[in-house]
């Protein structure tokens, strides 16, 4: 491109010459010629060496080469020649040959010519600008459109991080709520197991099943548990798997973070249209690997899911099959046990008879424990008293707040703008936090109403339990009696036959009582122990509802100390202004002493042109011969001496003004002396009532302390009579008796402790009363201390002023002193003017001489320069080039590289499909074994 650009050029640089100077000698024509083919071999010899580098700009420096053809050829034509007076002799005559031969017409038109060829070089130096211009735009676009991709990548894999996390914690989610459903779950069955063995002795029903019906029944049993077990090993497979996949998940991130170090290097380098064409290849197929493995990942989450659902089924219908089998179990020994018992009622009438007094003991064993149970209730509504106190501590603290809030209203008051601003941002952070506690506190409130509620229903259960097997127990005892009553008659024949046989009964009745005794205290201590778990959460609440109080005074603590902190930083910074003013009032004095060093310094320059003065005076009969001259000089002198005294009078005037400022300035400093000394006085103050203030907070702590220490040893005993009552329910009812009055004694000291809590709130209040009035103590002070630095700012104010007066006539005193000075120099230089007219004239023309011969220099400079940035702009278009090339070299580079990672990559992810249908076959397996299952 540069080479036809060039051969144009020169083609139009031929055919100026011919159409500009055709009456210029063929001497000088084959001169010219023999330049230009220099020239031109030279430019294309270098354009040569660089036609393989330059391919890819040749269509924008095609329209550039046309463009400045055409700008060229206008410039040639309407380019004009300045008017010169006088042209001086130059090297270019002395390259043409015979600059004395030759005519200025020809002079002339060879400097046209040159003209011609500077205009011609200036415009290939504007197109090689404007290429390099358009080169660097192109750049630059590149690399916007590079930052812009990159952008676009960093959000989509930080998306994808957060999608990740995402599924991390869902997944946790879930593995923790099928976790405690599986508790749940356990839990239950181990309740119903243990209401079933509590109650297989009490129910009595007779029904008729078959022993090969339960034969049946324990085969399914048996087939449903391998099933299951089945079914575990196959689930512990799954979460290995699962936990593998996890790792390879993992491992496959770190990848993809390297990918990402390696592109985002890869696209800091880059700068061509090519490279964001396959950096665009590389991020849709990074980002569609990335939708399949996401795609991937739902599916085994819903796969996961769906085995889940069949386990819960299986689960499920094995619990049923349990019960079933249990129950049979249950008829079956019953039915057995009535065959014995029909069997053997010859020898069970008089134990009958013993049984119904044994029962009737049962029974009031039974109202003994109701009654425990009741006495029970009791302490929960204990419970419910202690919770009510709790209730009345936080609405004390409720109004502790409010306390607060007016004490930072007042502090507000106080301080300056700025600072109220983050107190008000404090509080409202205070009034947020007071709300989320009252809010935690409803919730727990409304927790313990659920939970009493759930303790009212169990009670309600087991009264409800204790009268169904009360009256299955009395309606089978007056069934048998009215059967036994029948066969009396009829047994008693064989009453001497079976008296033998009594005493083996005898025994195992005994056996079966203390079963059923033993089944009635493992009840009774069932429900002892789901009691003390409910005391035990009951106190865990009280423990927590204590530390939210401790929080509370925490906050308040802190609160106050930041207030503290910021009224002490209030007071640092009025004493930063103190001293800032200090430092003001010192420079004025330094000020002041420079403006009597400056008076000293012109008074002695007057004295030494009174010096002056009177030398001149002596040196007049030296000059004798110019008085005729110098008359009107001396007189003017005269004139201005007389203005010096004067000057001289007004400079004594302003040293008096000078010396009544320094008394003003004394007075100022004993007024600010005085002021310091009611300042410090107010810190002083101001300190002792911070002093004050913060005994007052420690008092306020110590019996915060003396309190919480109190109330947490009236816990302990309250827990350890817990303790002890919960011992004591085994005891006989005259223990109990004791316990209760114990408890009585107990609660009066309580109320006592009440009544001792309600006296030190009071004295908190008017602590805190004590503490307000301290506080406005302090604004009074803080506003005296206001009032003074107003009026510290006054003094300055007028110290300003009177300042700038002394200042302006100061300069007023400098400007004449100046004038008088130009004055005798106008005198002096007005002799030397006439000697140096003449010498200015010669060194003029010299002068003139002298410009002539630098133009031609500059001229001869601008044009070496011209080449010179022509040759450098050459070889960074050459250097461009290189790095353009190092480029194309790094970009296949880093195909190759990402070719073979997306390889790696595939291969990984074609494994990890196979490990997936495998599970999916697995899964299908199962699935079909289930339905095999569900069908028998």
């Amino acid at each position: 491109m540069f080479k036809n650009l060039k051969e144009k050029l020169a083609t139009q640089v031929t055919k100026t010459n011919l159409n500009v100077l055709p009456s210029i000698p063929s001497s000088d024509s084959v001169s010219i010629s023999r330049d230009s083919d220099t020239r031109t071999s030279s430019i294309t010899s270098r354009d040569d060496n660089l036609e393989n580098n330059r391919s890819r700009l040749d269509s924008a420096s095609s329209d550039i080469s046309q463009f400045s053809v055409s700008q060229s050829s206008n410039s040639i034509m309407t380019y004009v020649s300045p008017q010169r007076t006088y042209m001086p002799p130059s090297d270019i005559e002395s390259e043409y040959g015979g600059g004395g031969d030759e005519s200025d017409h020809e002079n002339n038109a060879k400097m046209i010519k040159m003209q011609k060829l500077l205009a011609i070089y200036k415009n290939k130096f504007n197109q090689l600008k404007n290429a390099y211009d358009e080169v660097e735009r192109e750049k630059e676009h590149i690399k916007n459109i590079l930052q812009q991709y990159q952008d676009t990548s960093m959000k989509r894999l930080s998306e994808l991080r957060e999608q990740t996390k995402l599924d991390r914690q869902a997944k946790e989610q879930l593995e923790c709520l099928h976790k405690k459903e599986i508790r749940k779950r356990e839990n239950r069955i181990e309740e119903l197991t243990l209401k079933l063995t509590a109650q297989q002795d009490l129910i009595q029903l007779p029904h008729e099943t078959d022993h090969e019906e339960i034969q049946k029944l324990r085969e399914k049993n048996y087939k449903f548990e391998a099933l299951f077990n089945q079914c575990k090993h196959a689930i512990k497979t799954h979460q290995d798997k699962q936990t593998e996949l996890t790792k390879e998940r993992d491992d496959l991130l770190q990848k993809l973070n390297e990918k990402q170090t390696v592109i985002e290097s890869m696209m800091k380098d880059r700068h061509s249209d090519e490279i964001s064409t396959s950096s665009v290849e590389v991020q849709e197929h990074f980002d569609s690997d990335i939708s399949l493995l996401l795609q991937d990942k739902q599916r085994l989450q819903e796969q996961l899911e769906l085995s889940n659902l069949h386990i819960r089924q299986l689960e499920n219908e094995r619990d049923l099959t349990k019960q079933q089998i249990k129950i049979d179990e249950d008829i079956k020994e019953k039915y057995e046990n009535l065959l014995i018992k029909f069997n053997e009622k010859s020898d069970y009438i008089e134990q009958l008879i013993n049984d119904k007094t044994k029962l009737e003991t049962t029974n009031e064993e039974f109202q003994k424990q109701i009654q425990s149970l009741q006495q029970d209730i009791n302490q929960y509504t204990d419970l419910n008293l202690i919770l009510s106190n709790q209730q009345m501590n936080i609405s004390y603290l409720t109004e502790d707040l409010n306390n607060l809030r007016a004490m930072i209203k007042n502090i507000e008051n106080i301080l300056p703008s700025n600072e109220s601003i983050d107190l008000f941002e404090r509080v409202q952070q205070l009034i947020y936090d007071h709300q989320n506690i009252s809010q935690e506190i409803n919730n727990e409130k409304q927790q313990n109403k659920q939970y009493f509620t759930t303790i009212d229903n169990l009670k309600n259960e087991y009264e409800n339990q204790i009268n169904e097997l009360q009256q299955t127990k009395q309606q089978s005892i007056d069934d048998e009696v009215n059967q036994l009553k029948t066969s009396l008659t009829k047994l008693q024949q064989d009453y001497d036959e079976s008296f033998t046989n009594c005493t083996q009964l005898r025994q195992t009745l005994e056996n079966q009582q203390q079963e059923h005794l033993e089944q009635t205290t493992k009840l009774i201590n069932e429900k002892q122990h789901e009691f003390n778990i409910n005391i035990q959460q009951l106190q865990e609440e009280n423990h927590h509802l204590k530390s939210q109080t401790e929080e509370i005074e925490k906050l308040k603590d802190s609160s106050i100390q930041s207030l503290q902190d910021q009224y002490q930083k209030s007071i640092e910074i009025l004493n930063s202004q103190i001293e800032q003013q200090q430092i003001e009032i010192n420079q004025l004095k330094l000020q002041l002493n420079q403006y009597e060093n400056e008076s000293k310094q012109k008074t002695i320059h007057i004295e030494q042109l009174e010096n002056d003065f009177e030398n001149l005076k002596l040196s007049q009969s030296e000059l004798t011969k110019l008085q005729e001259e110098f008359n009107i000089t001396t007189k003017q002198l005269q004139d201005n001496i007389q203005q010096l005294e004067e000057k001289q009078n007004e400079i004594l005037q302003l040293n008096s003004t000078i010396n009544d400022i320094k008394v003003i300035n004394s007075t100022i400093t004993e007024e600010n002396e005085h002021i310091k000394k009611q300042f410090e006085d107010k810190q002083n103050e101001v300190l002792h009532l911070t002093t004050v203030i913060d005994e007052m907070k420690v008092i306020n702590v110590e019996l915060k302390k003396q309190i919480e220490n109190e109330l947490e040893d009236k816990h302990h005993e309250i827990v350890k009579l817990s303790t002890t009552i919960n011992e004591l329910n085994t005891t006989t009812i005259g223990e109990q008796q004791l316990i209760q009055n114990r408890l009585e004694d107990k609660q009066n000291e309580v109320s006592q402790l009440t009544a001792t809590l309600n006296h030190l709130q009071e004295t908190n209040q008017t602590l805190n009363n004590k503490c307000v009035e301290f506080e406005k103590l302090l604004e009074d002070k803080q506003n005296e201390l206001l009032h003074l630095t107003s009026r510290i700012d006054e003094i300055k104010a007028t110290n300003a002023e009177f300042n700038k007066q002394i200042e302006n006539e100061l300069e007023d005193k400098r400007h004449e002193i100046i004038k008088l000075n130009t004055t005798i120099n106008e005198i002096n230089t007005t002799i030397t003017e006439e000697q140096q007219v003449t010498k200015n004239q010669l060194e003029d023309k010299q002068n003139q001489i002298d410009h002539l011969t630098t133009i031609n220099e500059e001229m001869k400079e601008k044009y070496s320069k011209i080449t010179e940035d022509l040759e450098q702009i050459k070889r960074r278009l050459d250097d461009k080039q290189n790095e353009v090339l190092q480029l194309t070299t790094l970009i296949d580079e880093t195909k190759s590289t990402n070719v073979e990672i997306n390889k790696q990559f595939e291969s990984k992810f074609e494994d990890k499909q196979n490990e997936v249908s495998q599970l999916t076959t697995t899964l299908n397996h199962l699935q079909e074994t289930n339905q095999t299952l569900n069908n028998k």
